[in-house]
């Protein structure tokens, strides 16, 4: 059974951690970089790839179904998912198709396109405590701005999907593969730490304010 932590999985000695061998895929980077490359919305981890946001293939790329209403009267204030057709309804409009993991795709507990939403849409949630007055100051129409940002989050969500499995993969046989043991770290010289490295840090004398 692993441990709440994964990487905390005790070895067979005291200290012993398992860790990635050199040649190990998670080493190398494979899978790793692309998925920062999601993560920052192709702005970083490019790695020789075509400069722009990651794309789906087309045939499972969302498009724009029904165009959102861009009125006054009629900006967006509802969000919702249907799984038979896989498609995602904003108000009137409605954009498909749209993998069910990436609609239920969440980050610590909150749901990323519900909480995208909450930001766009037409009155600021109640769940939602305002941080200033500001919060309430909202669009007062939808743009072609937002739908494509909504476009451009749900295929990096997808894509993000597909990863899991390969990461999930990884992190088993790196906690099943070989640990680099204490004894191993005391013969290579690493242990015991050397004095300098275990020194408290240096306690300023002011007040603790950053200036």
């Amino acid at each position: 059974m692993k441990s709440s932590d994964p990487w905390e999985r005790p070895g067979p000695g005291d200290g012993n951690r398992h860790v990635p061998h050199r040649n190990h895929p998670i080493r190398r980077g494979h899978g790793q970089t692309w998925a920062g490359r999601l993560h920052t919305f192709g702005t970083r981890f490019r790695h020789g790839r075509p400069p722009g946001l990651p794309r789906l293939p087309p045939d499972r790329r969302p498009r724009r179904v029904v165009s959102v209403p861009d009125d006054v009267d009629n900006m967006p204030d509802e969000i919702s998912y249907d799984p038979s057709t896989r498609t995602l309804r904003l108000g009137d409009g409605a954009i498909a198709p749209v993998d069910p993991r990436a609609y239920a795709y969440d980050v610590g507990g909150k749901p990323v396109n519900k909480t995208w939403f909450s930001y766009h849409q037409c009155t600021r949630p109640g769940t939602r405590t305002a941080s200033s007055r500001l919060d309430d100051i909202r669009d007062d129409r939808w743009t072609t701005r937002f739908t494509e940002e909504l476009l451009d989050l749900v295929q990096v969500l997808t894509l993000l999907s597909d990863l899991h499995p390969l990461q999930e993969a990884l992190l088993d046989q790196v906690l099943d593969g070989p640990l680099i043991t204490t004894a191993d770290l005391t013969t290579a010289r690493l242990l015991p730490a050397p004095s300098w490295a275990t020194k408290p840090p240096v306690r300023s004398d002011h007040d603790g304010t950053l200036f």
